[in-house]
């Protein structure tokens, strides 16, 4: 977040602050740059981007972001007008300003806190020791959305359901679904709102979110990564799956925004394979999946994990699928990463056949899938 916004707004000679990628990784580069912003912002410079310097860099950057482009364009010429940068003021949100300066008026804002999660993840992911993977994949229920309504949209407070900020949350009850807390359960399998639609326990908040890009549907910057059999349409693909040695999968993915380069490993193995050209883009999405089959040697304790690579031009994500294997290993070891050729499902989405991907050179007789 800091290196977006650092690399967004500009110095007094129209440089960024930041120029390397946006990869969360407080180095060196980064901290050159705070270090530039806190000196050009008045601060002590160390490098450190705490309570201060965020509160002056939010303001900077928001000034950037709500200056309409046109005008921001000109602010350097020196015949134009400095451009005005929209502030939001309180009378602004719905609800109005409050009774008192500072009030936090009921409709305004809102703290749903854990009841409408977008991903649920597995109980075995819960319940891992090391919860690095685990913060990582629960990452997207970390969020803040907003809603824009039309200029002066007026609703009676008495019709609206949910509590204000700072008051106790159990009149949020009363707006669940019969089942809410059922809803919000972690389970065998990973469960996403995208997919589901049935991961949030507030009816109110849900009928406004499945109608939004951000929750509802796949939002420009959202990535899906799951796995199937081969033999199946993926209607019910999933996070995780059960399959024996040998199995047919498909690993699909589902991702909004433009995409420079999609790489699914498995790092059993070492192996891994740019896939960029089993996907195409349908509606401002880039969808696709590749035939896979499950290796003996592509697995530890019995699950085979495979990593999707999402590269962007404003950063990266990476996904994955655990496929649980059951059944005795076959002698010769199948490939980690080849897909299958002549698959009649191979054009499931629209792509055509598949052409093998190797994570090594392929000898002459490799390729038809069986080996």
């Amino acid at each position: 977040m800091v290196q977006t916004m650092l690399a967004s707004v500009a110095d007094g000679q129209g440089n960024p602050y930041y120029a390397g990628e946006a990869d969360g990784i407080k180095g060196s580069e980064t901290k050159d740059a705070v270090k530039r912003f806190q000196g050009d912002a008045g601060l002590s410079a160390d490098g450190d981007p705490g309570p201060q310097t965020r509160r002056a860099l939010f303001g900077v950057y928001m000034d950037w972001l709500c200056t309409p482009a046109s005008a921001y364009a000109q602010q350097n010429d020196p015949n134009q007008a400095a451009p005005s940068p929209l502030h939001m003021q309180s009378a602004d949100f719905l609800g109005g300003a409050g009774a008192q300066p500072g009030d936090l008026p009921q409709m305004s804002l809102q703290s749903c806190g854990k009841f409408n999660p977008v991903v649920l993840l597995e109980k075995s992911e819960m319940n891992e020791t090391d919860k690095t993977e685990r913060n990582e994949d629960d990452a997207p229920n970390r969020r803040v959305v907003m809603f824009f309504f039309a200029k002066g949209t007026t609703i009676d407070p008495a019709g609206w359901p949910c509590p204000k900020v700072k008051d106790e949350n159990n009149a949020c009850k009363a707006a669940f679904w019969p089942d809410g807390d059922q809803r919000r359960q972690n389970g065998d399998a990973r469960r996403t709102y995208q997919r589901a639609h049935d991961t949030m326990a507030c009816r109110f908040y849900d009928r406004w979110a499945r109608r939004s890009p951000c929750e509802g549907g796949l939002a420009r910057q959202s990535a899906d990564f799951f796995v199937y059999p081969a033999a199946q349409d993926g209607s019910s693909a999933g996070s995780q799956l059960e399959a024996s040695w040998g199995d047919a999968l498909r690993l699909g993915w589902l991702i909004g925004g433009s995409v420079q380069t999609l790489t699914i490993s498995n790092d059993a193995v070492g192996a891994s394979a740019d896939v960029t050209g089993y996907s195409q883009t349908k509606g401002g999405y880039t969808v696709g999946n590749v035939p896979v089959v499950v290796p003996p040697d592509a697995v530890e304790v019995g699950t085979a994990t495979y990593k999707l690579a999402v590269n962007r031009a404003t950063g990266s994500v990476n996904l994955r699928v655990h496929v649980r294997i059951s059944g005795v290993a076959p002698d010769p070891p199948t490939w980690a990463l080849a897909p299958l050729v002549g698959v009649d499902e191979a054009d499931d989405l629209g792509l055509g056949a598949p052409e093998p991907i190797c994570p090594w050179p392929c000898s002459p007789d490799e390729g038809d899938g069986d080996s």
